[in-house]
């Protein structure tokens, strides 16, 4: 079985969260949705990896509404 989550994901996912606040607030969110949207992408075909993604997502939605 092909590995779902490599340590680029890690990286790109760490760097959105890490950079929220250094750019441009509405473009780390797009660049952090794209990272999940694409990780999710991968892991449909794993149950523990559908229970990432909804983590994950729900990371996403708390960030968005968050006001800095």
């Amino acid at each position: 079985m092909k590995q779902w989550w490599t340590y680029a994901d890690s990286f790109r996912l760490a760097a959105g969260f890490n950079e929220l606040q250094q750019v441009s607030y509405e473009s780390r969110l797009m660049q952090l949705q794209t990272g999940i949207t694409d990780l999710a992408a991968r892991a449909r075909t794993n149950r523990c990896a559908q229970r990432l993604e909804n983590i994950l997502l729900s990371i996403y939605r708390t960030l968005t509404q968050r006001r800095w």
